[in-house]
């Protein structure tokens, strides 16, 4: 059994690219900063609008035209300063996956 060091130790050590900032994405992301991994990327197209409020829990009505992934990526830096966040306001497509994931 690892102690609980050594699990959050392995954990910074540890990236994660989440496609998509919202209804799933912004969960997946609280807790992941929450739970302090490395580094964590979140890539969405799109930007904050006002009907995505009730569903999308780290956006705010002041963000709204904001880039969604920046937007998360501000949230969870407010939960977690030690996170290394990178934020990707683009569509991922085959073009450009490989040298995301890459990171």
């Amino acid at each position: 059994m690892l102690s609980n060091l050594t699990g959050q130790v392995n954990l910074q050590s540890k990236s994660v690219l989440i496609v998509g900032a919202g209804g799933l994405g912004c969960p997946a992301a609280v807790y992941l900063a929450a739970a302090g991994i490395g580094r964590l990327g979140v890539v969405d197209y799109d930007e904050v609008e006002l009907s995505n409020l009730h569903r999308q829990i780290l956006h705010t009505s002041d963000r709204v035209g904001l880039s969604k992934s920046l937007s998360v990526v501000r949230s969870c830096y407010r939960l977690n300063s030690s996170v290394d966040y990178v934020p990707y306001q683009l569509q991922l497509s085959s073009e450009n996956a490989l040298g995301i994931i890459s990171q």
